[in-house]
């Protein structure tokens, strides 16, 4: 199964003053300003259940490959509701026992005036989607506000649990935020020796991966 895909332009484009700045930089999501969540349509379409993820990490480099990466850590979803949580944690949809990371990467991302476009590959309970998603990217003062929404059918990551069919098949996941500027140390590409290795190298629970996530 495929998300919801927007057409991609392809017609020539520059960059401004400020949008290039952002293409020039290495930027992580604010702690203070930043959330990750979704919604799914539930009880046929007539209530929505809204949700978040109050522990993850972003990155966005450019000049990087990947140049935008997401992980966050499964088992710290929020919808209000500990029953309802406690079961999203399950075999049933994230697993998060045996899968603790939902992660996205990108690979390929465009900046196009205040869009960025990007393809990538979502992680999550042992499943994958290949993505293509849009950004609106709006400057403030030093930093860059930050707005994208991608759907994401629930079969292609294997959350096939719907007894009655009265949840729909697929949900509208949320990053919106604050990307701000990181120090030399935080943008240290991969491959230099560094005691605080990048989200994608770290091993084990994602509950454990405390250093340098966003807490919500």
């Amino acid at each position: 199964m495929h998300s919801c895909r927007p057409r991609l332009r392809s017609a020539p484009f520059s960059l401004g003053g400020e949008t290039a700045e952002l293409a020039r930089g290495q930027w992580e999501l604010d702690p203070a300003r930043s959330r990750v969540g979704f919604e799914v349509p539930h009880y046929w379409g007539f209530r929505t259940v809204t949700g978040r993820f109050t522990r993850y990490g972003g990155r966005l480099d450019l000049r990087a490959t990947p140049a935008v990466e997401l992980t966050v850590d499964a088992a710290s979803i929020q919808t209000g509701n500990e029953r309802r949580d406690h079961h999203l944690r399950s075999a049933d949809f994230f697993a998060v026992d045996a899968h603790p990371c939902v992660r996205f990467v990108s690979t390929t991302a465009r900046l196009e005036g205040d869009r960025l476009f990007v393809d990538g590959r979502l992680t999550a309970a042992g499943g994958h989607l290949d993505l293509e998603l849009e950004a609106l990217i709006t400057p403030d003062d030093d930093a860059f506000e930050l707005a994208a929404e991608v759907f994401v059918m629930h079969r292609g990551l294997g959350m096939t649990w719907n007894p009655g069919g009265f949840t729909r098949p697929y949900s509208k996941l949320i990053v919106a935020g604050r990307l701000v500027a990181t120090t030399p140390e935080q943008a240290r590409p991969e491959s230099a020796p560094s005691d605080r290795p990048p989200i994608q190298a770290r091993r084990g629970p994602c509950s454990k991966l405390a250093k340098g996530w966003t807490h919500r």
